[in-house]
C-alpha cells in the first residue's frame, strides 16, 4: 500500500518565487495531481499502451509499474511514441533493480539527438548527450543516503530553451537546450528497473531569477514575430527585460507592448503576478494579459486606469463594448497582485489575488496567452501556464 503510494503523481500547485513562498493571494489549492494532464500512466492495465514502444529490452507490466528485466543489455529502450508541445512537465518515477548500471530517461530532439537523464548505481545523477562524445554535460551527486533501489521521483520542466531537473522535490540542475525536445523513452543500461507514476503536462513556470536568461531563450515572442499584417503593431523584445528577479517591460512611452509564449489551447489555466513600474501619464493606462488569436482577433484582460480610478477592463476585437468591473478604491496597482484566468470550453474565468471576479463568455476556440502593457512599463513574476 505504501509502495503504490510512493509513485502516485503528486505535484502540490504551492506559489515559490526562489527560495522564498511566495502567497500573493489569500490562499493555494494543493493539487494531488498535475492540472490537465495529456499522460497520466500507472501501469494498471496488465498490456502496455501501443504508444510505448519497446526498441530494446524485455520490457512487461508488473505491480504497477514498466520493468526491464534484462541486465545483461548495455541499453534497453521504450519508447513513447507521443510528441512533445514547446513547454511541458513531464515526472517518472523510478527505481534500479539492479547493484550495478543506470537508469532514467532520453529525449530525443527534432534534430535527432538524444539528451539522457541517468541514476546511476553510486548515487549520481548523470546527463549526457550524444553531441558531447559520452562525456557528461553535467553531474550531480544525490542527497547522502540516497538508495537507487528504493522509489524516486524526477520531475523535468522546460521553458523554451531551458530544462529543468527535479529530484525527490529538490532541484539539481538546469540543461540549456540546443534543439526542441520531440519524444521521450525510458531507458535502462546494464540494470534493471521500474518506472511508474509517470505524467506529461503541456505546463511552464518562470520566474525570471536567472537574469542571463533572455526572454527568447524562455520561449517569449513579441507579436511582431507573428504572421500578420504590419500594420498596429507595437513593441519590441529589446523592451523585454529579465532583471531584479522579475520580468520587466521598461518602455513607460505612448503604445502597447506584447509578449506571447507557447502554444494555441481550447483549455488552460494561466496566471502571472504583475505591478506597475511607470505610466505615461495617459488615462488609459494598463497592465494584463492578452488571448491571442491572430493581430485583427484578440481580447485583452487589463488592470486599467479610467480618470484616477483603476478597473478590471476586459476589451475585444471588433465592435464589441468594453466590460468594466470596479475595483476596490484602495486598489493600488504599484503593489503585486495576481491575476489568473481559466478557460473552459465557452466560459473565461477570470480571478484577482484570489476570488474569481468575473465570468467571461466567448466562442469556443484555441488561443495563446501573452502579456500586455499600454502607455505604462511594469514588472511580471511566478507566470504559468497549462493548457490542453
Amino acid at each position: 500500500e505504501q509502495d503504490m503510494l510512493e509513485r502516485r503523481p503528486c505535484l502540490d500547485r504551492l506559489f515559490w518565487h526562489g527560495k522564498r513562498l511566495w502567497t500573493p493571494a489569500p490562499t493555494h489549492t494543493p493539487q494531488p495531481t498535475p492540472a490537465l494532464p495529456r499522460i497520466r500512466e500507472l501501469f494498471e492495465s496488465a498490456d502496455l499502451s501501443p504508444l510505448w514502444q519497446p526498441e530494446k529490452g524485455n520490457w512487461n507490466v508488473a505491480n504497477q509499474a514498466v520493468v526491464q528485466n534484462d541486465a545483461s543489455l548495455a541499453q534497453a529502450i521504450l519508447h513513447r511514441q507521443e510528441r512533445l508541445e514547446a513547454n511541458w512537465l513531464l515526472e517518472v518515477n523510478l527505481r534500479s533493480l539492479s547493484e550495478h548500471g543506470t537508469c532514467g530517461l532520453m529525449l530525443h530532439t527534432v534534430n535527432q539527438n538524444a539528451l539522457q537523464v541517468l541514476l546511476t548505481s553510486d548515487a549520481y545523477l548523470l546527463v549526457k548527450s550524444t553531441t558531447s562524445h559520452d562525456e557528461p554535460v553535467q553531474m550531480r551527486a544525490l542527497p547522502a543516503g540516497t538508495l537507487v533501489q528504493a522509489w524516486h521521483q524526477l520531475i523535468f520542466s522546460c521553458s523554451g530553451s531551458v530544462l529543468t531537473l527535479q529530484f525527490d522535490g529538490l532541484s539539481l540542475l538546469e540543461v540549456l537546450l540546443e534543439d526542441s525536445v520531440d519524444t521521450f523513452s525510458l531507458v535502462t543500461a546494464s540494470c534493471q528497473a521500474a518506472f511508474s507514476g509517470i505524467s506529461l503536462t503541456d505546463h511552464y513556470r518562470d520566474e525570471f531569477l536567472n537574469s542571463t536568461y533572455t526572454p527568447a531563450l524562455l520561449g517569449w515572442r513579441t507579436d511582431e514575430d507573428e504572421p500578420a499584417d504590419a500594420s498596429g503593431k507595437s513593441g519590441t523584445l529589446a523592451d523585454w527585460h529579465v532583471q531584479h528577479d522579475n520580468l520587466e517591460q521598461t518602455s513607460s512611452g505612448q503604445g502597447m507592448h506584447i509578449l506571447l509564449k507557447g502554444s494555441s489551447y481550447e483549455q488552460y489555466e494561466f496566471s502571472c503576478t504583475l505591478r506597475l513600474q511607470e505610466s505615461s501619464g495617459h488615462d488609459q493606462a494598463a497592465l494584463g494579459c492578452v488571448l491571442w488569436q491572430s493581430e485583427s482577433e484578440r481580447t485583452f484582460i487589463w488592470l486599467s486606469q479610467r480618470k484616477a480610478q483603476w478597473k478590471l477592463v476586459i476589451e475585444q476585437s471588433g465592435d464589441l463594448p468594453s466590460t468594466v468591473v470596479d475595483l476596490p478604491a484602495a486598489f493600488n496597482p504599484r503593489n503585486w497582485h495576481t491575476l489568473r484566468l481559466e478557460r473552459q470550453s465557452t466560459q473565461l474565468h477570470i480571478c484577482l489575488d484570489g476570488p474569481q471576479i468575473f465570468t467571461l463568455s466567448l466562442a469556443a476556440r484555441a488561443e495563446r496567452i501573452g502579456l500586455a502593457t499600454r502607455h505604462a512599463s511594469a514588472a511580471f513574476m511566478s507566470v504559468e501556464q497549462t493548457g490542453k
